[in-house]
């Protein structure tokens, strides 16, 4: 009755077996010992090797003890047994003595615990990070998976068997914080989460969270701290790209709000001035300061216009051009600009596309980038002006939020230069930002640069290396049309004797606006605001020629104006004047071809040009 069954085999039959080996068959001892061979209770997979193991028991050679094989039950299920036998000599012939043990829920319950823990370690692959365990006392680890390896470039080995692997490899200024913080937290026995560098075997710097459970026992002790490590470097880049983004916007609309203050004062003060020296004979003694007055105005304009084309809030005029024949146009005056010392190298990929840019903002992109160039090359070098055609796609634009996906003409700048440190290089778009002496330069070129390339719908990058050089490379929307109209400007400020219908919220503007037409023979009616504005096409009887408006105005804004007036008036013609132009304006379609602007300051003969332009267009 012994739950282990006993048997006796023989010349490869059964000639005893107890009731438990019947059991592991299914059948009873008699139906067992009729068999014609005691190898029929085994699954026929496994009847060679049982065979075998018989013959070499039989032949006195040393097999294994012990051995595991398949049972092929009568009611056709499969049972596992464990068996263990020696030879002996039964009737004076050699027999097979041994005992079996039924394993099936033993092994039933190690094939789901292989089952299990394979799926584990596939589960354990697929998670994107580290899974590791560690000692809650000494951090020691006790376990990482295999992407350990990945994440630092430290075989799994390493991981586990330096002592204090997690504390040895945290970045420096996070060291301290990191460990005092898991300390403290573990001690509370409670789980947490946290970022913090670490250093890899190559010297980079990865950026992880680290996801950690407490494990405690019944008794509510600690005794392991589980958890994921995930590598966060990519998300901390596009982060600070984002934050830097943010940044640079705000300083934009900043920026784009002081110009637009400064325009109205410096419209002023150039228009007058422009006119004393109209007025005062060349002789005069006070025709020297009022010349310098009005230089002073134009430099101030040209800062206040850089301001504008940081913050993208100009109006602009693209046309369609191509970068490789522009490069070439500029060739000569660009090897005047970087002198002697420093060799000019120019190259095209093929034919290019064509790109839709305002020509005299690309012409200060290049000229801003050269300069950038030749002041980090003091001794000498090489400057390279590279363009080419490339197709950003979607994965370069998940790396590079401001790009845009599709085809592009890429203008690569590159110098041999001192390079740039990376902390340099995070700020090197920001206005006033320069790494130049005092008096050298005003931060505003490279700003510059990045407002006109993002206005235009394309984006820049830096690459550089501290004394190996720098590229700037700037990406355009390749476009496919080769038709421009452009109208020729004429170069003298002609008079006129038609009525204009002067719109302008700031008085002093206003004043010089309608002194200067007046000037050149205009007839002029004015108002404040837009609502002052309709009362006066309401009672005016005779014939208006031009409306003559500010953008943005307090109430009703200049383009609403103009809607208004064109249901009495169609075919009144129109010229929008602004120091600015804010988003809504933008939206608007100010910048679309068919809409006459004057940017803010204006002197009175530019004025006077515009407005002849706007009255002779399409006549």
């Amino acid at each position: 009755e012994s739950l282990a069954g006993v048997y006796l085999i023989q010349d490869g039959r059964f000639v005893y077996i107890n009731n438990a080996i019947a059991q592991m068959y299914g059948s009873t001892r008699e139906e067992t010992l009729a068999l014609p061979s005691a190898l029929d209770v085994v699954a026929p997979e496994d009847r060679a090797m049982v065979a075998e193991n018989l013959r070499r028991r039989l032949s006195g050679e040393t097999v294994s003890l012990r051995y595991r094989f398949r049972v092929a039950r009568r009611d056709g299920k499969i049972g596992i047994v464990e068996v263990m036998g020696r030879r002996i000599f039964f009737q004076g012939r050699p027999a097979v003595l041994g005992t079996a043990l039924d394993t099936t829920e033993q092994y039933q319950a190690e094939q789901a615990l292989r089952e299990r823990e394979e799926f584990l370690r596939s589960l354990i692959r697929s998670i994107d990070g580290v899974v590791w365990e560690a000692d809650p006392h000494t951090f020691r680890f006790t376990f990482v998976s295999e992407r350990a390896e990945k994440l630092l470039g430290y075989p799994v080995q390493r991981w586990l068997e330096e002592e204090n692997f997690w504390a040895n490899h945290l970045h420096p200024e996070d060291r301290d914080q990191a460990v005092q913080f898991c300390q403290s937290a573990t001690a509370r026995g409670e789980d947490h989460t946290f970022e913090y560098r670490m250093v890899a075997a190559d010297g980079r710097i990865v950026w992880v969270r680290d996801y950690v459970t407490v494990e405690k026992d019944a008794a509510g002790r600690t005794v392991a701290l589980r958890g994921i490590l995930v590598d966060i470097t990519e998300r901390k880049r596009l982060e600070a790209q984002l934050l830097q983004a943010q940044k640079m916007e705000a300083i934009g609309r900043l920026a784009g709000g002081i110009a637009h203050d400064f325009n109205n004062l410096l419209t002023v003060i150039l228009g007058y001035s422009q006119m004393l020296l109209q007025r005062l004979p060349p002789a005069e003694g006070g025709r020297e300061l009022v010349q310098t007055i009005f230089e002073a105005g134009e430099r101030a304009s040209s800062l206040t216009q850089q301001l504008l084309a940081f913050s993208r809030q100009t109006i602009v005029e693209p046309k369609l051009i191509y970068l490789d024949q522009l490069i070439h146009d500029m060739e000569k005056m660009l090897r005047r600009l970087i002198g002697e010392d420093i060799v000019l190298a120019t190259a095209s990929a093929g034919r290019l596309p064509p790109v839709r840019i305002d020509p005299g903002q690309m012409s200060q992109i290049i000229l801003n980038l050269a300069v950038n160039a030749r002041d980090a090359m003091p001794q000498g070098g090489r400057l390279t002006l590279e363009c080419s055609t490339i197709e950003l796609d979607e994965h370069y634009c998940r790396l590079h939020p401001q790009a845009q996906a599709g085809r592009h003409v890429c203008l690569a700048v590159s110098d041999t230069g001192i390079g740039m440190t990376p902390e340099v290089q995070e700020r090197i778009f920001e206005p006033f930002f320069t790494t130049k002496e005092l008096g050298k330069g005003t931060g505003l070129g490279l700003a510059v640069v990045y407002g006109i390339v993002r206005q235009h719908g394309g984006h820049i990058e830096v690459y550089s290396e501290v004394g190996h050089g720098t590229t700037f490379k700037v990406y355009l929307p390749a476009v496919q049309e080769t038709d421009v109209r452009e109208l020729p400007l004429s170069e003298d400020a002609p008079r006129g004797h038609e009525t204009v219908l002067l719109v302008e919220d700031d008085e002093a503007v206003r004043g010089l606006a309608q002194t200067s037409l007046e000037m050149y023979g205009y007839r002029v009616l004015w108002a404040a605001d837009a609502t002052e504005a309709l009362r006066l096409v309401e009672e005016h009887a005779g014939r208006i020629d031009l409306l003559l408006t500010d953008v943005v105005m307090p109430g009703m804004s200049g383009r609403e104006l103009v809607d208004r007036v064109r249901q009495r008036q169609p075919h009144l013609k129109v010229l929008f004047m602004s120091g600015y132009t804010d988003d809504a304006v933008l939206r608007h379609g100010l910048v679309h071809a068919e809409v006459a602007f004057l940017q803010k300051p204006f002197t009175p003969a530019g004025l006077a040009r515009k407005v002849r332009d706007v009255l002779d267009a399409s006549r």
